[in-house]
């Protein structure tokens, strides 16, 4: 049997980089150069290439819902969504937001160094993945959860087996905005993370790069 012999070695994350601060995530924000940080609102943020599977056009239509569903509902909760990262649509998307008047809403960072992504994360409430096709891992999950920021992200390919036990906090209905507007209104308004930093960092940490490539190296070498 071939299943015999073979051996899944996951994904990992480097839980050493990415690690809490232990600093108040205010100061975390005043600290970022960008000025969209420096706010006392709720942020989600996203990490993505700007191209269509990745969904970045979903979740800000679900920025407009969400602002709507908040007037509607005569909440007073402020939030905004900061899109890190570039790529071919990125024009198309700024133009998105300004048609749906989220330019106080919707914020793009662009490029963002590898070394500032751990304090990006942990300034974050909460981190949005919300994929429409082909995520192969999912390795923002476990980067934003290393740090004790939650995740919410779309049922797509190997997400949710790599959510796990948050499934029923952290995964969306579906892809559509909606869907994600409904899962951003519930975090910004029922807070079920809240508390929750040391599951999401002892989850993570189940996927930690030097145990990982330890038990990779003693399958190869066959020890």
């Amino acid at each position: 049997e071939v299943s015999d012999r073979l051996t899944v070695s996951p994904g990992y994350v480097d839980t050493g980089l990415f690690s809490p601060s232990g600093r108040d995530r205010s100061q975390i924000r005043r600290a970022l150069s960008n000025p969209a940080w420096h706010t006392e609102d709720f942020c989600f943020f996203t990490l993505r290439r700007q191209t269509r599977r990745m969904g970045i056009g979903n979740l800000i239509r679900a920025c407009a819902l969400l602002r709507e569903n908040l007037a509607r509902g005569g909440s007073g909760r402020l939030f905004r969504l900061i899109v890190g990262g570039g790529g071919p649509l990125r024009t198309e998307y700024e133009n998105l937001a300004r048609s749906l008047s989220l330019t106080d809403i919707v914020y793009f960072e662009g490029q963002v160094a590898d070394s500032d992504l751990p304090r990006h994360y942990e300034a974050a409430d909460c981190f949005v993945l919300p994929t429409r096709a082909l995520e192969c891992f999912g390795l923002v999950v476990l980067e934003s959860w290393a740090v004790g920021t939650p995740v919410i992200a779309t049922p797509v390919a190997a997400i949710p087996e790599l959510i796990g036990p948050f499934k029923e906090d952290c995964l969306t209905r579906g892809c559509s905005a909606s869907d994600i507007a409904e899962s951003m209104q519930r975090v910004l308004l029922e807070r079920p993370f809240e508390g929750r930093q040391q599951e999401f960092r002892r989850e993570a940490l189940r996927y930690d790069k030097e145990t990982a490539l330890s038990d990779l190296e003693r399958l190869v070498r066959g020890c």
